[in-house]
């Protein structure tokens, strides 16, 4: 039974310094790159959805999303994300 609690304090540190690392990555992206990225992927909405609440074409978002991927896996920035990889 200790085991197990040990192993889930290990899954939560882990999770946690992994959001932190997330969080910290995050920061090279600007404010309108982090929105959007957040509106895709953590709130699951479509193009079209996010493009009406900024009002930007579907394909602008897109355009936006993929910059800001291209910058996360940018060399300099991979630092960031190579202890999970």
């Amino acid at each position: 039974m200790l085991y197990l609690k040990r192993d889930n304090y290990i899954e939560h540190e882990e999770t946690f310094l992994l959001r932190d690392t997330i969080e910290r990555a995050l920061t090279i992206l600007k404010e309108k790159e982090r929105t959007l990225l957040f509106m895709r992927y953590i709130e699951e909405r479509t193009l079209e959805d996010i493009g009406y609440r900024v009002r930007l074409t579907s394909g602008r978002v897109r355009q936006i999303i993929k910059k800001a991927i291209k910058r996360l896996q940018h060399p300099n920035n991979r630092a960031f994300f190579e202890p999970y990889i």
